[in-house]
């Protein structure tokens, strides 16, 4: 059981509640009264500036909730820099995002081997000498803050915190040292927890990996590994058994697009409704009642979104239905195809990524087909496999989850002195 303070206080804020006797609380805002601090927005650049190489320019994009994230590679130049009185972030500062969920959070700044500046949208925080930036971050990033300037934030279309309200918000204040050991205790929590949540996410991709690997075994090369196999006249496909054809797509399924708009879509409606991403929405009507598979036909889900449903739906007028299905089960067919499709696609297309796909590419899709009693006998062992595999990753997921919300429990319970840490000393491993 984590040790307590003897004494707590009323801190006098509700997200905060009790502190320990000898803390007191203070506005974001009267942390910049030293020389050398400062509390102040990043700068307004219009794109019209953004250049390839020079000071670099970072977006709310870049802060994530206790981490800097790689993204984007915009600069300005030295010329752009001084024309505009740009500031100057410095590695270790801390920067916090006024928009964008979870608004108000806030990662310290590496050392990225440029110069750098931040857009408007981010408040630059370069604390007096009473707060440790390690300290400040956590608190910035705990879920009880994140709660709070979600509830104060402003915007009908997009939310974002000013930085007078983020400066009016009250915050612990520990003594220094305190904060210095509440950072090094969280530090060095936290990592083994990311530790123990990235060998888990690790652990997912893995199992994922291998119920691909065993979809597109069983759809390509079948069940029995003693079977003889033959060429399969497709480079991609290789060689399959000797019992199984190869038909092209146009003579297995009847191809259609639909004829709705994302517009169409409603809210609890009766009907799935299939549109170019991954999501299904509602809709209520429906223009098909039976077995189909489903893909996108442009945008970001082209050879990436694919659905398999048997029942009443509709579907979006840039979305391909295969239906229909002769000599194949629309199971089979949804497995193959999951798996197989993009290699046919990326052969055709002289790019890397595809954006649209045209129907003579579904027409002329070749599948590889097996006797229907061996379909079946595929697709009841890909069930069982996916239902193992899918319920491992379920208990996986779940065990991430409870380790995300301790992570968060500690570093709140921490930054607000709902635990003692003042005697903790880091474990000589």
């Amino acid at each position: 059981m984590e040790k307590v303070y003897e004494t707590y206080k009323d801190s006098g804020v509700e997200w905060i509640g009790e502190i320990p006797e000898s803390w007191g609380t203070l506005k974001i805002k009267y942390l910049n009264n030293e020389e050398e601090t400062i509390f102040i927005d990043g700068d307004w650049i219009e794109s019209k500036v953004i250049e390839e190489n020079g000071i670099r320019y970072l977006t709310t994009g870049n802060i994530g909730p206790g981490y800097y994230k790689e993204q984007g590679k915009g600069f300005i130049s030295e010329e752009t820099f001084k024309e505009l009185n740009c500031t100057e972030v410095y590695p270790g500062d801390l920067v916090i995002s006024r928009l964008n969920k979870p608004i108000g959070r806030a990662c310290i700044i590496p050392d990225l081997g440029f110069r750098i500046i931040v857009a408007v949208d981010n408040v630059i925080l370069r604390p007096n000498s009473n707060f440790n930036r390690a300290y400040l971050m956590y608190l910035m990033n705990s879920i009880s803050y994140s709660e709070y300037t979600d509830l104060i934030s402003r915007g009908a279309t997009m939310q974002r915190i000013s930085r007078g309200q983020l400066g009016n918000i009250n915050i612990p204040a520990p003594a220094i040292q305190e904060q210095r050991q509440i950072a090094a205790y969280l530090d060095y929590h936290t990592d083994r927890i990311d530790v123990l949540i990235n060998k888990k996410e690790t652990l997912i991709q893995k199992l994922q990996e291998q119920r691909q690997a065993i979809i597109n075994e069983a759809v390509t090369k079948g069940l029995n590994k003693n079977v003889a196999l033959k060429d399969s006249g497709i480079e991609w496909l290789g060689e399959i058994p000797q019992n199984w054809e190869v038909t092209k797509l146009r003579y297995l399924a009847d191809i259609t697009t639909g004829d709705k708009d994302t517009e169409n879509r409603e809210d609890d409606a009766e009907y799935p409704f299939f549109v170019r991403s991954q999501t299904i929405e509602r809709i209520s009507s429906y223009t098909y009642d039976g077995e189909a598979i489903l893909t996108a036909g442009d945008g970001v889900g082209v050879c990436k979104v694919m659905h398999y449903i048997n029942g009443k739906f509709d579907f979006h007028q840039r979305v391909y239905m295969m239906h229909n299905f002769r000599k194949v089960t629309g199971t089979y067919l949804f497995n193959f195809m999951k798996e197989n499709f993009i290699n046919e696609v990326l052969k055709l297309s002289a790019k890397s990524t595809v954006d649209s796909l045209r129907r003579p590419m579904f027409l002329d899709f070749p599948v590889a087909v097996p006797p229907l009693d061996e379909q079946n006998s595929i697709i009841h062992f890909l069930s069982s496999k996916q239902v193992q595999i899918d319920n491992s990753i379920e208990d996986i997921t779940s065990s991430i989850q409870k380790l995300k919300g301790y992570r968060q429990s500690l570093i709140l319970e921490a930054v607000t002195g709902k635990i003692d840490i003042r005697d903790w000393q880091e474990p000589n491993n």
